[in-house]
């Protein structure tokens, strides 16, 4: 049984770091294909404003230092909502149950299937295991939505004597 229990933790472990190697991805991919092209257009329109102000064309040089502010809100505006998206857990101040239940809902709904949440309990664990219990819960949920055509997904979570059992079932 301690042998078993190990290598459920070192499974879990291993999905952790997955995950952290994902979002890095996903992160880089942000900053590239997002903020990096609004800095890039800020560095053009300095460039055309530079231009235009040593031709003497100051009307032209306003506009460009509008679109200048404008990019710098917009740059601005994508690094707030990613520092924002860094800092939001799933699970935030309600727990683990709750954010199952929200999941579903969302889930539900943007899928057109009945995803259910019942028989929640919360659960008194460390947070990166409730993080990872609310990561293998969205991924085989997303897994069932995609390959099993399921019609009605079940997710449930109750303490045992000896830890946690989380349940997904589909009808698929």
């Amino acid at each position: 049984e301690l042998e078993d229990r190990q290598k459920v933790l070192k499974a879990l472990s291993n999905q952790m770091a997955t995950e952290r190697q994902d979002e890095r991805m996903q992160i880089a991919g942000y900053l590239h294909d997002d903020i990096a092209q609004v800095l890039f257009r800020l560095g053009l329109q300095a460039e055309m404003a530079r231009k235009r102000l040593v031709q003497g064309d100051v009307d032209a040089v306003i506009r460009d230092l509008d679109g200048i502010a404008g990019s710098k809100s917009q740059a601005n505006d994508m690094v707030r909502a990613l520092i924002r998206d860094l800092h939001r857990s799933p699970i935030g101040r309600t727990g683990l149950a709750e954010a199952l239940r929200s999941f579903a809902h969302d889930e539900g709904t943007k899928f057109g299937t009945n995803v259910v949440a019942e028989h929640l309990v919360e659960v008194s664990l460390p947070p990166p295991i409730q993080l990872l219990i609310y990561q293998i819960s969205r991924e085989a949920v997303r897994n069932a939505l995609k390959h099993a055509e399921a019609e009605r997904i079940e997710i449930s979570l109750r303490e045992t004597d000896d830890g946690v059992q989380l349940k997904i079932a589909d009808d698929g």
